[in-house]
């Protein structure tokens, strides 16, 4: 009867059990084993000894033991020493399965926990600005500058937490209040188009957020933290005399049996150094994963993860002016409070002994949100307050005189100013867009010059302030419901793995939102996808990647949104490619060379928004389309060590090109049928030959 040898491998710096080491005899592979989900193994050993074994993992330095008796093989410990070199970092996110980070056919970022908590944040969109050719410009993340500029709405670059999008549904905005900072075990940033694997949104990159799993041993995690806005008295608009802010984190993870156990919880305050720019949130979430013992090779899981978020905070949109730059206008005044809540439940199936995988993703979103005014414009008294003592009463009562006996002569400056505006619209004026900008503007300080005259010294921002009471007062005052949103996501991956070193990933998903709110209206989405990804090493230093997507998308009654023309025929479904080679073609220098598509469907609120923000409106355009575009890089990783100093030198020259981007356009807007006006005929059909047709600003 063979011997059994049993015992158990361990990470030899954290003591932490490592899942899915090879255990093997290169002498003769049908003896060794794989360690199960407790790190623990047990194999035969060969009738005639010495045997020699080897323990290797991904990332740490294979581990060679000897057996030259049957005693003492009961209950042994493996440690593996993790490499120190780059070398072997472990990356998810470029192919959806694990592999070093040199082997992948794109740039790649890493950040891990020391680099998140360097940078002090509040989310993690202040440590993600310190990787190289990656910015956040208004919460938006923009890599290699790609991102262009979409306040809120429509981000460019796919952000995942453990492979599930945390883009908000409605709006495609990336909502970084989602993401636990107290268990991420690292980041992963690819640049470049990536939608053959992650779809719509990662036409500019991929944002990989891998939490922490459990270990052996309970832990648990609390953080404190809080910061001050310098120079106070510069904030007094605030509303408080030293605005913080603050927040705590608390987590804790143990492993129970056969049980993953996860909780989280965290609270945040900012009062922001703008006005009205506060920020209020609260975070509950964890995680329960069960794991089948380990049976002939085959490794099973199947959990859950839920989140709730709940928010309030301020919308800085526009600044009151350029005098008073921290102080919103009240053109612009809006805000929101949000409650997020979902619910995340997956299965995992692997078979090491035939090479194959089965994963199942599933999620159910729910939001309700509302606009709410976070700040009040400022009320007649308190402006008359401020303006009262420097009324000029001599010319006040001079011009309640003229007015009484019918003079008017006293507007000629400001009816002068609407005369030459109204007269720049007639079509032979021969008044270009830029002139017609620069009489706006004339007239807006002819209307400042008239004030003048009755306030002495008033300002743009006093100005504003009246402007702003008078618009409160027209404002719709009734309350509105809050609006919902529904999300139901499923995906489903397949991957087999040769011993020819050929790997090959498919699969399926499939992505419902339902919205209901007042400025958009009712709207419903679908999106499905097939993919199929290629791997393979076909020398020992040489790997090739290819990959294919199919995706069909539908808005409401739109079911070809993602089509695109083959000659006279429509194809509703939009394909999308990418390929990449990384040959070593020197010690530690790898030369990578990459080509992706990506795409972006038109979010809901992008396409149907119709929201009036005080004197600045938001227009909805149905007939935006799809972004696309590709990406073209050759790039060159060379990795070094000297003593116990390692590191690496990466260099890469790329090209980019987007198609039908969808950005913003300030201008002014037919208000019924919500057209841009380009030309000043178009503003002069609709402001003169048309009855109750006005324009708006937006």
């Amino acid at each position: 009867m063979a011997q059994k040898v049993t015992g158990v491998v361990l990470d030899a710096l954290t003591r932490e059990p490592l899942i899915g080491v090879n255990i093997q005899m290169p002498d003769d592979p049908r003896y060794g084993a794989v360690t199960d989900i407790d790190g623990k193994f047990e194999f035969d050993l060969p009738a005639k000894l010495p045997a020699k074994f080897q323990f290797s993992y991904i990332g740490y330095e294979t581990e060679t033991k000897m057996f030259y008796t049957t005693s003492l093989v009961n209950n042994i410990t493996v440690p593996l020493h993790p490499h120190n070199e780059v070398l072997d970092e472990v990356v998810f996110t470029a192919g959806r399965y694990e592999q070093r980070s040199t082997d992948v056919t794109m740039t790649m970022a890493v950040l891990k926990p020391e680099g998140i908590k360097m940078a002090a944040p509040t989310d993690l969109s202040a440590s993600l600005q310190n990787l190289p050719g990656v910015e956040i410009v208004d919460k938006q993340p923009s890599i290699r500058g790609g991102g262009g500029w979409t306040y809120s709405v429509g981000s460019r670059c796919q952000v995942l937490m453990d492979g599930m999008t945390i883009l908000n549904p409605k709006t495609g905005e990336v909502n970084w209040n989602n993401i636990p900072l107290e268990n991420v075990a690292q980041v992963e940033v690819i640049k470049g188009a990536s939608s053959v694997l992650y779809g719509s949104s990662a036409l500019n990159g991929v944002i990989n957020v891998r939490t922490q799993r459990p270990g052996l041993t309970p832990e648990t995690k609390v953080s404190l933290y809080t910061g001050i806005y310098d120079n106070y008295k510069n904030y007094y608009h605030t509303g408080s005399h030293l605005p913080v802010y603050l927040g705590a984190e608390a987590s804790h993870s143990r492993r129970v049996d056969d049980f993953d156990i996860t909780a989280a919880a965290s609270i945040f305050k900012d009062d922001g150094y703008r006005q009205q720019s506060f920020n209020k949130r609260m975070r509950f979430g964890g995680n329960f994963t069960y794991h089948r013992p380990e049976k002939d090779g085959v490794y099973l899981n199947a959990g859950v993860n839920a989140n709730y978020i709940g928010s309030q905070y301020g919308d800085f949109f526009l600044w009151k002016s350029p005098l008073h730059p921290l102080e919103a206008s009240p053109l612009s005044n809006m805000g929101r409070k949000e409650h997020n809540f979902n619910i995340d439940p997956f299965f995992n199936y692997d078979d090491t002994k035939r090479g194959i995988s089965h994963k199942l993703r599933t999620r159910f979103y729910v939001t309700s949100d509302n606009l709410t005014r976070p700040s009040s414009p400022k009320g007649l008294a308190e402006i008359g307050k401020e303006l009262g003592s420097r009324l000029d009463l001599e010319v006040a009562q001079d011009y309640f005189t003229k007015l009484q006996e019918g003079d008017m002569s006293f507007l000629d400056p400001v009816l002068t100013g609407v005369y030459d505006l109204q007269s720049a619209f007639e079509p032979e004026s021969g008044v270009t867009p830029a002139e017609l900008n620069d009489k706006i503007i004339d007239f807006m300080h002819s209307g400042i010059d008239f004030a003048n005259t009755l306030v002495p010294g008033i300002t743009v921002g006093e100005a504003t302030d009246l402007l702003g009471y008078g618009l409160d007062l027209l404002a719709d005052k009734t309350p509105t419901r809050p609006e919902m949103t529904y999300n139901v996501y499923l995906d489903y991956q397949f991957a087999k793995q040769w011993e020819n070193g050929v790997r090959l990933t498919t699969g399926v998903n499939w992505n419902h939102i339902t919205n209901t709110a007042n400025v958009t209206g009712k709207h419903s989405t679908d999106a499905a996808a097939i993919y199929l990804q290629y791997d393979q090493r076909i020398v020992d230093k040489l790997s090739l990647s290819a990959g294919v997507r199919f995706e069909y998308y539908r808005m409401d009654d739109n079911y070809k949104e993602a089509s695109i023309k083959i000659g006279n025929w429509t194809c509703p479904v939009r394909p999308v490619l990418r390929a990449g080679l990384n040959w070593e073609i020197y010690k530690y220098g790898f030369l990578r060379a990459s080509y992706g598509q990506g795409y972006r469907n038109p979010s809901i609120t992008e396409k149907f928004a119709r929201k009036d923000i005080g004197g600045v409106g938001v227009y909805p355009n149905h007939n935006v389309k799809p972004e696309s575009g590709y990406n073209v890089e050759l790039g060159y990783k060379q990795l070094y060590k000297f003593g116990k100093m390692s590191g690496f030198i990466d260099v890469s020259g790329f090209f980019m090109e987007y198609k039908d981007m969808i950005e913003y356009h300030f201008g002014l807007f037919d208000n019924s049928n919500f057209t841009m006006i380009n030309s000043i005929h178009d503003a002069y059909d609709m402001v003169m030959k048309v009855i109750n047709r006005e324009p708006g600003a937006g």
